[in-house]
Formats: C-alpha cells, sequence, structure tokens
C-alpha cells in the first residue's frame, strides 16, 4: 500500500471514528434552527439559486443523501401528480442490486423477483422546486453550489451561535440510524449508498414499507419541535420488496428439505449404502448451512476439530485462516451433527468388507484427518469402486440442483433477510456473516457484542426460522 493510500486509509477512519463517538453529530438547537430559517426563505424568497441551496441542504438532512447525489440531474427522481397515492410528493429511485439474467431465470418461481426500485420520499414543498432545478439550464456546479450553502450556513452559524456545516446536516440521518440500531442496509437504501458501501445490501432483501417507516420514524425526531414544518406522509401500503432477488420463497425451502429426507428414506430400505451416505450427509450440510451461514466452499466446515460439541459451536474460515469467527449452533443443527457422527462411525464398520477404501476414508472423517463432511462418487480413474470427493461443492450441488437450481449461498441471502426483519443489531448480522461493517470492530476489544448475543441469533434459528420451514433433525438411518 502507498504512502498516499495509506493516508487516505486512515483519513476516512478517523471520519468514521467520528461517526462512532457522535463528535460531529448536530443537536436539537442546531436542526431547529435550520430547519425553522430554511423554511421561512422557501416561503417568501423567489431567487432560484437560494431555493435550490436550501432545498438541497433539507434534502440532505431528511434522507442522509449527498450534494453531488441531489445535483445530478441524471438521477432518478419520480414526481407522481397531485391525484396519485403520493399526493403530489416526490421519489427518489433507488436502484436494486444487480443480479445477472441468467441467474434470475434458474430460480424463476423459487424466488419473489422484483425489479421495482425502492422509493424513497421527498417533501411536497421540496419536490416543487428539485422539479424546477431539473428542468432549468443552470450552468452552476457541485463546486459553486458548495460554496453557496457553505456561506449560507456560516451566516447561520454566527447568527444563531449553531454548528452547522454541510458534512454534520448529511450525516445527521447515518448518526440517528447508529443511535436507533437501524440497520445499516436500510440506511444504504434511504440515502443511496453504493452496493459496495455494505455487503449486507446485496444480501438483503426488504419490503418498501420498512424504508418508508423508517423515514417517518425519523422525520418526527427532526420534527418534534417545529411541528408546523413536518412532512405528511401518504398513507403508502407498499407491497414491493428492494434489496436481493435469491431470497428462496419458504414453501421451496421447505420442499428442498422434504426432497433430501425422502432419498433418505428410499436408500436406507434399498440399503444402498453410498447414496445414503450422500443424501444424509446433504440433510446434514444443509441444515449446518442454515444454521451458521458458511459461504459455499470445496470443503465444507473441514474437519471434525472444528467443532466442539460440548459448547456447541463451531469455528469458521471460509475467507482463509485470517477471517476466523465463532458461531453458535442452533440445538437441529447440534443434535444433527452428533446423528451424523454416530452414522459415519457405524457406516464405516458397515463398508469395512464392502470396500475397505471408503471404510478407511470414513475413519479419516472421525479422526479429524480430512473432511467430516465431504461426500462418496464413483472412482473411474482406478479400479476402486468409490473414493471419497475431493470437491464436496461440485458433488453437494448435483444432489440438490436438478430438483432445486438454488444459487449456492441462497441460505445467506435467506438467513440476513430473516435477521433483518426481525432487526438485530447490525454489527452482530456482519459478524455472524463476516461482512465488513463500520470499522470493523465486530471482532475486536473494541466490540460490544457478548457470546449471549450469538446465543440469540441460535435461538432465532431454531425457534423462528427452523420451524417456520418445518425443519427438524433426522436420526441416523443406520443402526448398531
Amino acid at each position: 500500500m502507498s504512502k498516499s493510500e495509506l493516508r487516505k486509509k486512515k483519513h476516512l477512519t478517523r471520519h468514521k471514528k467520528q461517526l462512532f463517538c457522535g463528535y460531529d453529530s448536530l443537536d436539537d438547537h442546531d436542526i431547529t434552527t435550520l430547519i425553522n430559517v430554511s423554511y421561512k426563505l422557501i416561503n417568501g424568497s423567489k431567487n432560484t439559486n437560494e431555493l435550490y441551496k436550501i432545498t438541497f441542504i433539507l434534502c440532505s438532512l431528511l434522507t442522509g443523501r449527498s450534494l453531488n447525489s441531489l445535483i445530478n440531474k441524471d438521477n432518478k427522481i419520480i414526481y407522481p401528480g397531485e391525484d396519485t397515492k403520493f399526493k403530489g410528493a416526490a421519489l427518489f429511485s433507488v436502484n436494486r442490486p444487480t443480479m445477472k439474467q441468467k441467474s434470475l431465470s434458474k430460480i424463476q418461481g423459487f424466488a419473489k423477483l422484483s425489479n421495482s426500485p425502492a422509493l424513497i420520499l421527498i417533501p411536497k414543498p421540496l419536490s416543487k422546486i428539485l422539479a424546477n432545478f431539473k428542468k432549468s439550464k443552470s450552468n452552476l456546479e457541485e463546486k459553486d453550489y458548495k460554496k453557496l450553502i457553505n456561506s449560507f450556513l456560516k451566516s447561520i452559524n454566527k447568527q444563531y451561535k449553531t454548528r452547522l456545516t454541510l458534512a454534520r446536516t448529511r450525516s445527521n440521518f447515518h448518526q440517528w440510524c447508529i443511535k436507533k440500531s437501524v440497520s445499516e442496509v436500510v440506511y444504504a437504501a434511504i440515502s443511496g449508498q453504493p452496493i459496495s458501501y455494505h455487503a449486507g445490501i446485496y444480501y438483503t432483501r426488504l419490503n418498501n414499507e420498512i424504508l418508508l417507516k423508517t423515514i417517518e420514524n425519523y422525520w418526527d425526531d427532526i420534527f418534534k419541535n417545529q411541528l408546523q414544518y413536518k412532512p405528511t406522509l401518504p398513507a403508502l401500503v407498499s407491497t414491493e420488496y428492494w434489496g436481493s432477488n435469491r431470497v428462496i420463497d419458504q414453501h421451496f425451502v421447505s420442499m428442498l428439505f422434504a426432497f433430501i429426507q425422502r432419498n433418505i428414506k428410499y436408500h436406507k430400505n434399498n440399503l444402498d449404502y453410498i447414496s445414503l451416505h450422500n443424501y444424509f450427509t446433504t440433510y446434514t450440510i444443509s441444515i449446518l448451512q442454515l444454521s451458521t451461514g458458511l459461504r459455499p466452499k470445496v470443503g465444507f466446515f473441514e474437519d471434525i476439530n472444528r467443532f466442539n460439541l460440548d459448547d456447541k459451536t463451531v469455528i469458521i474460515c471460509d475467507k482463509g485462516e485470517k477471517s476466523r469467527r465463532l458461531i453458535k449452533l442452533s440445538k437441529s443443527a447440534h443434535t444433527q451433527l452428533i446423528e451424523y457422527i454416530k452414522f459415519i462411525k457405524i457406516l464405516t464398520k458397515r463398508t469395512y468388507y464392502q470396500d475397505r477404501n471408503v471404510s478407511e476414508e470414513l475413519t479419516k472423517k472421525i479422526d479429524g484427518t480430512s473432511n467430516l463432511l465431504s461426500l462418496i462418487e464413483r472412482d473411474n480413474a482406478s479400479k476402486k469402486r468409490y473414493k471419497i470427493s475431493s470437491n464436496t461443492l461440485r458433488v453437494f450441488k448435483d444432489f440438490t440442483q436438478g430438483r432445486f437450481p438454488f444459487p449456492t449461498n441462497w441460505h445467506r441471502h435467506y438467513l440476513r433477510s430473516e435477521f433483518e426483519k426481525a432487526e438485530f443489531n447490525s454489527e452482530l448480522v456482519d459478524l455472524f456473516f463476516d461482512h465488513n461493517s463500520n470499522l470493523d470492530h465486530k471482532s475486536s476489544i473494541f466490540s460490544s457484542i457478548k457470546t449471549n448475543d450469538l446465543d440469540k441469533l441460535a435461538d432465532f434459528i431454531e425457534n423462528k426460522i427452523f420451524q417456520s420451514l418445518d425443519i427438524k433433525t433426522l436420526k441416523s438411518p443406520l443402526r448398531e
């Protein structure tokens, strides 16, 4: 990393730390003064540039959007008519995360697909001024409006003893979101952050109502001392979704687990030990994935030593050894893992005389010298009948993709969306998925996360997700 890049990184870190400690936050006096002065000028001024600069400041305060995004005339702003359900208010149009058409066609019918953007409301008085600005032929650039805005804010500061700046005005919404534990994904959608801002944007599907409700709560807070200026939000019931199109419908997730269960029963009755092993392993992998959010990789969870059956935890290193996280297993996942180990021990004995090579490979699963959840495939390159697959992910996909062509990381999209709906702390959810977040304190000594917070996620997965999907643990299909 060059010196300039290092300086830039340090600057960004210091800036984010200000967000955490609230050093740059506006107080009630700052906000009340800005709103009062701005709305009086909007109602009395006829100077177009003055109206534009005040509108940009207020829109930045109300939505957390940057001056660049407000001035950019290419941005999508919708202006419904007075007779629509939006009552003349304007709306920012926020595009959803992109997804290749080939991927979309595969899961057509398995997920609620929507190409609709998120719609973020703008108060009616400001929407009219923005509409005029979009039509205007103003030659002023961002730097020009920035000078006008800074000059305007300095005059307010001098007269009313405030601490207003453009940066502080914009960051007020983010400050509020942090204080109220609003998800970073919700904040990013409303403030128009790019998808690269936070990985959760790509993985989460949200109902637009959640975004509208967040805006309403925020506006209630900042207009609490000046109700006469508080925008009236139209009563909207939005059935549209914003965000990930990879969130599989609950019905089809249940069907996937039921499909694997039927195959386990079928191959057990036919004494097909190899297929039985593969389907029982597939079922165990599926439960553990949905319990831990593991990234799909060649060797699922690696060896048995990653698990602590006494503490009901697993160490996950799905981005390399430098990125390690401890996840608490749900009750069903823990029980399923115990049953799976029992199954492997019994199968090792059953295959000893049928296929010594397979039996020896199964022994390695238990003693920790090979991947615990590897699958068995036919060995066409040697005289041996079967071998342990070196690419478990590929074989795993073969067992499910024919009937259920889900993305290999569908469970991460499903879990993140459920966690967001349940309003879990963003830092905790980021730790669970190993998603980068503010300053990446989630695993450091500065983190506010406690061990019992991991228990809460495990309990939620057990009592909400597994129950709603009717997922149950299966006992070892083989007995001593």
